[in-house]
């Protein structure tokens, strides 16, 4: 495997990881499937039932703690306050939409 390859596997691992921490951070809905299978008498297996249920998972405090260990938002750091205020309102917006 050459250089840019593997440079362009990490980029893109650290991508997904990144965007499902912040999933977890802001909250997000996931599917659980539960499958239950039987065998008859001459062994062959069949689907019995298919349960698949939604669930709103809370926002996670530990996901939230990691991304700003991480420094993800750099760009903050330069924002005046005011500009920061309106930062904060609208990621308020964003979450009460959620």
């Amino acid at each position: 495997m050459e250089k840019d390859e593997l440079n362009e596997k990490i980029f893109k691992s650290k991508k997904v990881t990144l965007s499902s921490l912040y999933e977890l951070a802001k909250g997000c809905i996931v599917k659980e499937k539960t499958e239950e299978f039987v065998a008859d008498v001459e062994g062959n297996i069949s689907l019995k039932n298919k349960k698949i249920v939604r669930k709103q998972l809370a926002p996670d405090l530990q996901a939230i703690k990691v991304l700003m260990d991480l420094k993800i938002h750099d760009d903050f750091e330069d924002m005046t306050d005011e500009e920061l205020e309106n930062e904060k309102q609208k990621l308020l917006e964003e979450i009460k939409k959620s």
